[in-house]
């Protein structure tokens, strides 16, 4: 059976993160010891955008039919910027253990959108995602290709020392 499951490592507020899984297959399944709660067809997952770039264009996870207790969660902010994996699984029939998997989608929340229809007394969550790459351009890194930083990381490490100085200009001869 095919299945997907949904990984969001909210933040809890101490430093550290819990863990929401999430699939939609008929039952729970289990993936690296990992129960991932089932929520069958109340789950849905937009179209991802392929690009020979590397872009930042992310996707939306729905759910619809959510016991309106979980606002406290979404009021909470641990979706915010929170990693979160789509994964692409398959589960042997007669067991509920995912044999293998792909990922379709790796990136962080945006701020979850809530709708709440008060008729059924449910909610429905719609949470857009960035792209992994999304800080590519904006997270700098205070480590360069030098003999200093290299250094720096892995002490008594002459790489460096030894690589072509491009202040140098070499004459060849044939």
């Amino acid at each position: 059976m095919q299945c997907t499951i949904i990984n969001f490592k909210l933040n809890n507020g101490n430093g550290g993160f819990d863990l929401l899984s999430i699939t939609t297959a008929p039952f729970d399944v289990v993936l690296d010891g990992v129960t991932a709660t089932s929520t069958g067809d109340v789950l849905g997952i937009s179209e991802s955008e392929s690009s020979g770039d590397v872009n930042k264009i992310g996707i939306i996870i729905t759910a619809s039919g959510i016991d309106p207790t979980f606002q406290a969660t979404l009021d909470g902010g641990g979706f915010i910027r929170a990693p979160v994996d789509v994964l692409m699984c398959n589960v042997p029939d007669g067991t509920n253990i995912v044999d293998y998997y792909t990922i379709y989608h790796r990136g962080y929340c945006d701020s979850p959108m809530t709708t709440i229809d008060y008729e059924t007394g449910k909610l429905s969550i719609a949470i857009e995602t960035n792209n992994v790459f999304i800080d590519i351009d904006k997270i700098p890194r205070l480590l360069r290709s030098s003999l200093a930083s290299h250094s720096s990381r892995h002490a008594g490490d002459l790489f460096y020392q030894y690589t072509a100085d491009v202040n140098v200009e070499e004459t060849w001869k044939g």
